[in-house]
């Protein structure tokens, strides 16, 4: 038999080797390790964005006023008086007016104390009184 001209200048076919069905399966639990391993990166990241957000919030005066107003004007008067007597001379201190204002100080204080530990302790019982299911 004669080769045509054509068949003599093309390269043999040469057939792709197949894989093993071992390296199939290695193939697979690499696809599936790397996608797992991205899922992993994803989650992590919008935890770490959500606990970033929730500190953030936590660390705002602003909500630590809305969450505590009585304290946080409470605070404020006492950072106030103590900041006044830290930069006031000792001669134009008026001893009767600072009695005053250190008892009413104190009596706000009282107060704020005596109104969150009432809110504490109704929801103390307010939860034993509850029926358990």
């Amino acid at each position: 038999m004669m080769e045509t001209p054509e068949l003599r200048d093309q390269e043999p076919v040469k057939e792709e080797p197949r894989p093993s069905p071992e390296s199939t399966d290695r193939e697979l639990i690499k696809e599936e390790l790397k996608r797992s391993v991205e899922e992993a990166k994803e989650d992590i990241a919008q935890t770490l964005n959500t606990i970033q957000k929730e500190v953030e919030r936590k660390l705002d005066w602003r909500e630590w006023v809305r969450m505590y107003p009585e304290e946080s004007v409470l605070g404020a008067l006492a950072v106030g008086y103590w900041l006044g007597q830290k930069f006031t001379s000792s001669s134009r201190a008026n001893p009767e007016t600072e009695n005053q204002i250190v008892k009413v100080l104190g009596a706000a204080l009282v107060t704020v104390l005596t109104n969150r530990a009432t809110e504490i302790l109704e929801d103390l019982f307010k939860d034993k009184r509850s029926p358990q299911g």
